[in-house]
């Protein structure tokens, strides 16, 4: 009555390594019955089966592709097929067969909030890719911007995403600050050239002659430290 097949051979949820080398190694664990093994490489619109082992009993296997194509990103499978031909498949995750990089689109500008810009790509558009990246440079989260998640996703269907550095009024800066985004090692290589980018973060200086409101919140006009003078104005006050 085409019930299940008990003979269908079980995986593990594979998993996979970036080598020093730049390859990628693939290990799939054979828990359960004997059959064929080997590891899919799905690109969206092309892809590839590596077969490791013909007649294989449990164990674990593994696959380091040079067949794959360059500047790619893959969704990568255990494969099995047993002697009555029913096919298992155990998802894996992603990686990419090339190098990402990371530039600065725009600086941050506290005067009318100005939004900065940076922009971490790659080759293809081919699956969702995660990014992770250090923040660093010499403006303060959560006091010069916007504090960052330190992650990013190039989605499916595009090269690039881009990291937002949203600025905040900053009471205790008087002069430009910067940030600074690296990317860090994962399932993707780094362009030696492109690794980090740094963007400046404009100060709003308040005009001569003026007590300006700075607070980065909703709060009191008469707390001496909302204000750039730090005092409240008075009635003779020029208040911008």
């Amino acid at each position: 009555f085409g019930g299940v097949d008990d003979t269908a051979q079980v995986f593990e949820t594979p998993t996979v390594v970036r080598n020093a080398d730049g390859t990628y190694t693939v290990t799939a664990v054979l828990r359960e019955n004997d059959g064929v093994v080997g590891v899919l490489y799905d690109a969206s619109a092309t892809a590839v089966t590596n077969i490791i082992q013909a007649a294989a009993s449990p164990g674990t296997f593994t696959d380091t592709p040079a067949n794959l194509t360059a500047n790619t990103t893959y969704k990568f499978a255990a494969y099995g097929k047993n002697a009555n031909g029913t096919e298992v498949v155990a998802k894996g995750g992603v990686f990419y067969n090339g190098d990402i990089s990371i530039a600065k689109i725009s600086d941050a500008n506290e005067n009318g909030l100005v939004t900065g810009v940076f922009r971490i790509s790659r080759a293809d558009t081919a699956h969702d890719l995660m990014v992770t990246y250090t923040v660093g440079g010499s403006a303060t989260a959560g006091q010069t911007y916007g504090t960052l998640s330190g992650t990013a996703t190039i989605p499916a269907g595009s090269s690039s995403v881009d990291v937002e550095v949203v600025p905040l009024i900053d009471a205790q800066t008087t002069e430009d600050k910067t940030v600074a985004l690296t990317l860090n090692a994962g399932l993707y290589g780094i362009d030696a050239q492109a690794g980090s980018a740094e963007m400046t973060v404009v100060n709003l200086a308040a005009p001569i002659g003026y007590n300006t409101w700075i607070a980065t919140a909703d709060g009191l006009a008469s707390v001496g430290s909302n204000w750039s003078a730090g005092i409240a104005p008075t009635s003779s006050d020029n208040v911008l």
